[in-house]
């Protein structure tokens, strides 16, 4: 198993995925993938500069053959992926040790015509090694209000705390990470603490456009390969460039948006179906600081006055 497996349950579901990402439907024009914006959902068309190949990577980028599409699929003829944006994007991602987001993090599922979505806003302060502190909220009124949930990580215990009914509960961190309950730090801050005990790698420049793909490959232990997919496309009048890994095994996408001009990530979404079920799980970005002034204490839990421990907490967002 690799770093990047995970086994969820979420609206019923026990699936196993291997990354996050937008799960797109076949247009014999490009691809259509669905985004969010400040309006809500927006499907956009994507010029076709596809890319869907799994090739040993001492052949990256030169030897490039395309896979062999599953019946009835029209796919596109395909060009190299942007190297030289994904290095930076990278690079920018964790060129500091702490960041603190804001974010809205969606849900949607439809079950043989059931559907359903949800949100919740979520604030984290996420630092390297295994810290962060998060608050979960619901949206009103597009602040983001008295937090539901409170989780702290000291990088070895996570604490869950809900104020209303003023319980907490604790437990180890490699317990926490494979819960349901990790995803709501925010998809964005989970993939940072991935990946930033490997910054050496990253950072500052460190890795050049024809060794990012390389390094990833290390870092995910994908076993020889990285089947990246790279795409240009606009939404609500914005350039956005798409990278987007698929795990054919388990049928799961992870993906990314970055905006072009600063290499910096504004939206990522894991989508899959299993059982019968089409389900999304999106972060949009609000605001990401690096660097954050934070308090001594910003990564521990001290119970307040009155409030009781219980033998376990999940977070329900319902």
């Amino acid at each position: 198993m690799n770093r990047l497996q995970k086994a969820i349950t979420i609206f019923g579901i026990t699936a196993t995925v291997n990354v996050w990402g937008i799960l797109p439907s076949i247009n014999p024009n490009g691809t259509l993938f669905s985004i969010a914006t400040a309006n809500g959902e927006e499907e956009v068309l994507v010029r076709s500069t596809a890319r869907d190949v799994q090739v040993p990577l001492s052949e990256f980028p030169h030897q490039l053959t395309q896979s062999n599409p599953a019946p009835g699929m029209n796919r596109p003829v395909t060009d190299e992926i942007d190297v030289s944006l994904l290095a930076k994007t990278v690079a920018n991602f964790i060129q500091a040790e702490r960041y603190q987001t804001e974010s809205e993090m969606q849900f949607s599922f439809d079950a043989q015509g059931f559907t359903g979505q949800f949100s919740v806003l979520v604030k984290t302060i996420a630092q390297s090694p295994q810290q962060f502190r998060t608050e979960i909220s619901t949206p009103e009124s597009g602040e983001f209000a008295q937090p539901m949930y409170i989780v702290v990580s000291d990088g070895s215990q996570v604490w869950i705390y809900q104020p209303e009914l003023k319980q907490y509960a604790v437990s180890d961190y490699a317990e926490f990470e494979q819960s349901n309950d990790d995803f709501f730090i925010g998809l964005s801050s989970g993939l940072f603490l991935v990946l930033a005990p490997f910054r050496q790698f990253f950072a500052n420049g460190g890795v050049s456009s024809e060794g990012i793909i390389e390094q990833l490959e290390s870092v995910f232990q994908t076993e020889g390969y990285l089947p990246l997919q790279g795409n240009h496309l606009t939404g609500a009048g914005q350039d956005y460039y798409a990278y987007s890994y698929k795990d054919r095994e388990a049928g799961f996408t992870f993906t990314f948006l970055v905006e072009p001009n600063t290499a910096e990530v504004v939206q990522i979404q894991i989508s899959g179906k299993t059982d019968g079920i089409d389900f999304k799980m999106t972060e949009q970005i609000i605001d990401r600081v690096p660097s954050p002034v934070v308090a001594a204490d910003t990564f521990t839990f001290v119970p307040p006055a009155g409030v009781t421990q219980v033998e376990s907490m999940e977070i329900d967002i319902f």
